[in-house]
């Protein structure tokens, strides 16, 4: 080792060793000497050492970036020489840096500050060099900065298309397989996993209250948490939910509100609640398939290339949280329950008097909320009734519920337990496992039309299956409800548009919207829209009105489409999100596509940078550093490649496992709190009963106890 470090010193000691090696002509004649451009009306040039030693100078404690930067500097230079890959881009980028210039001395002449002066400010302060020499060296600067911005918008536009099927050049298909930014091996939906989601939040009081059993909410809460079951019960549309009721500040931008639309990638930032929340249905707990391409391996659902992780890879769950997570399972909310909590919001009293004090622990609506709504886990609305007072007295005491149906579980609630930390007895409607009982009985308030929202699913609670009727939304997607505490305190409503791993597009294609639109069953396969294809950064057309021939919109070719006698319909997409068919009459305007398709565009704009683009730029030019004193530079360069992209997958990967299991753990918390210290919901249905105060019923409370009245004043 000290051998190795020795001979990189000597190797900056002797900078002017180093040099290129190339097969092609851009760089055969330069031998580590020059690479020119357009200065004052003049050739000018730069030296290959000139790029190595600013880069040593700079990373002096790491040798393999600054050779690496170097080697980068180089080749995206030689690349906009004659024979280079973005020649014709040259005299663009000079112009650029040309006006630049100008600019700079325009905001010197501004401010007062002599032209010199203004670049000693920006960095340019070596002594003994003249303002010209300045001049120059921000030029040289300026110049590679327009260049990097080039390399990127040309990587972007050769490898933007979301297709690559047709490409018969087996180089160019190669690197598309590699460098495409939608379909790659390193793509937008390989390493982002992007789920294409809606969202409601329904903020509430009990964001800032303790745990997961004692939350208070008011009355208003309880009215907002009715009116957006509700609407969605009566078959509003999610989007105009949430335009309506949201309080998500990310559901307007510009003035504009969105419907709550996210696309969700897995390496942004969303509270685990509701990211690894929609990932443990989807991936985990949803088994209401017949024909489920998330049980085979995603690289096997694609000829495009992919990587061979399957669907638990990509999102990086540690065994032990993946159990723990599917163990527990979902839970389920009445919509009895939601419309009870409405009922009674403003109850307060008992005939007139308050209980312990007015403790708003004990509030109904409080009780009702913290069982059936303080949950990280996911938890479903079903079409169910809520528990009476007589459900939870039963026939022989309050605690005994025989007509109850078991949520997967089989030691039920409604009973007795001792508290493994006291050693006191305590009455819970919560099970070991957590789970809880629902009634079985179909809500009565239920419309016809509500009726119809309510679809059925299967999932797995504690290993068991479980099908209940649950909230939809106008598309059929069920509708996910999770609760978080943190700075989006609040109710979660989560449906997904589409899934990350439904890679042909058959699990997301809505079989009676299909019918509706005159697609025949014969055809649905035509009309399933692959991940790549929904994810296509471009507008169905571009042009608005109807084509007078076929009288449809004047649909484009380019888009992902489906042709019916011959006739061009557009595939339902991330960008054009209807289904149509020979039926349909959809005429959107171009501007709103195009903002659509400027969207998704800009959001794989991103991956870019993420990009190596170095062995994209240099795959012609053969650009190679030479040994330097025997040390193979080369090869140290190529290592600091290989080891920056294994260092970003392994952040990647720890980032994840650590919200995993921090997800996972705090569903093991909140199971262990609420089934001990979540009050009955019995306290709720016969509010104020002095029986239920008493010492040894569910109601007790010592610090309020008092044997001549139980309900204090």
């Amino acid at each position: 080792m000290r051998k190795r470090n020795k001979t990189i010193c000597l190797g900056l000691a002797a900078l002017s060793a180093v040099s290129l090696s190339s097969c092609n002509d851009v760089s055969e004649n330069k031998e580590g000497k020059v690479i020119t451009y357009t200065y004052n009306d003049g050739e000018s040039s730069i030296s290959t050492e000139d790029i190595m030693k600013k880069y040593l100078n700079e990373n002096r404690n790491d040798h393999a970036k600054a050779f690496y930067d170097a080697l980068y500097e180089v080749v995206v230079r030689a690349n906009f020489e004659e024979g280079g890959l973005l020649a014709s881009y040259k005299s663009k980028v000079e112009d650029k840096t040309s006006n630049y210039i100008e600019s700079e001395k325009d905001t010197a002449e501004k401010n007062g500050t002599s032209w010199d002066d203004y670049l000693i400010n920006l960095g340019y302060d070596e002594e003994n060099l003249s303002t010209a020499d300045r001049e120059h060296l921000l030029y040289v600067s300026n110049i590679y900065t327009q260049m990097k911005e080039v390399v990127n918008d040309q990587f972007y536009e050769t490898f933007k298309s979301y297709t690559i099927d047709s490409e018969t050049d087996a180089t160019k298909k190669a690197a598309q397989e590699k460098y495409n930014l939608i379909n790659g091996s390193e793509g937008y939906l390989e390493k982002y996993v992007p789920y294409h989601v809606r969202h409601i939040l329904i903020k509430n009081d009990a964001s800032q209250d303790y745990g997961y059993s004692h939350g208070h909410i008011s009355s208003d809460n309880a009215q907002k948490i009715y009116n957006v079951f509700t609407a969605l019960a009566n078959g509003d549309t999610f989007s105009d939910v949430a335009n309506r009721f949201t309080d998500d500040p990310g559901n307007e931008s510009n003035g504009k509100k969105n419907g709550g639309e996210y696309i969700m990638r897995s390496t942004e930032s969303f509270v685990n609640e509701f990211k690894l929340g929609t990932y443990t249905y989807d991936v985990l707990l949803e088994i209401n398939r017949t024909n489920d391409p998330y049980e085979y391996d995603f690289s096997e659902a694609t000829t495009i290339g992919k990587s061979n992780s399957n669907k638990l890879d990509k999102l990086y769950i540690p065994e032990d949280a993946e159990e723990e997570i599917k163990n527990f399972g979902v839970t389920f909310i009445p919509y009895g329950v939601i419309s009870e909590i409405n009922d009674v919001k403003d109850k307060t009293t008992y005939n007139g008097e308050k209980v312990y004090e007015g403790d708003e622990d004990y509030l109904p609506r409080n009780i009702l909320f913290n069982k059936y709504f303080q949950n990280r886990n996911i938890a479903f609305v079903t079409n169910e009734d809520a528990f009476t007072t007589q459900d939870l007295i039963g026939a022989a005491s309050w605690n005994s519920s025989s007509s109850a149906s078991v949520d997967g579980t089989n030691d039920g609630g409604f009973n007795k337990r001792t508290d493994g930390v006291s050693g006191k007895e305590v009455y819970t409607d919560i099970s070991e496992s957590g789970h809880y009982k629902t009634s079985g009985r179909q809500f009565p308030g239920l419309s016809e039309t509500q009726k119809s929202n309510f679809k059925e699913i299967t999932v797995k609670i504690d290993g068991t299956n479980v099908t209940k009727k649950v909230l939809c939304d106008n598309n059929g997607n069920p509708i996910m409800v999770v609760r978080n505490k943190e700075s989006s305190g609040g109710i979660h409503l989560i449906v997904i548009e589409r899934s990350a791993f439904d890679v042909t597009g058959e699990l997301s294609f809505n079989k009676t919207t299909a019918a509706d639109a005159g697609i025949q069953a014969a055809d649905y396969s035509k009309y399933y829209t692959s991940l790549n294809e929904y994810y296509a950064p471009i507008t169905p057309k571009d042009e608005n009105g109807i084509d007078s021939t076929t009288g449809n919109p004047k649909w484009v070719s380019t888009f992902p489409h489906v042709k019916n006698d011959k006739k061009i319909l557009p595939k339902k997409t991330y960008v054009q999100t209807t289904l149509i068919g020979p039926n349909s009459v959809v005429d959107d305007t171009v501007s709103n596509y195009t903002t659509r398709a400027n969207n998704i565009a800009d959001q794989i704009k991103e991956t870019v940078k993420d990009y190596n683009k170095y062995e994209w730029l240099n795959d012609s030019l053969n650009i190679k550093l030479n040994d330097v004193y025997g040390v193979n530079v080369q090869s140290m360069v190529e290592k600091y490649i290989a080891k920056d992209r294994a260092s970003s997958l392994r952040d990647t990967r720890k980032t994840m496992e650590d919200s995993w299991t921090n997800y996972s753990q705090s569903i093991k918390k909140q199971t262990n709190e609420r089934k001990y210290m979540l009050l009955p919901e019995i306290l709720a249905t016969d509010f104020g009963n002095p029986e239920l105060y008493k010492q040894g019923q569910p109601g007790y409370n010592s610090k309020y106890y008092d044997v001549t009245n139980n309900i204090n004043k």
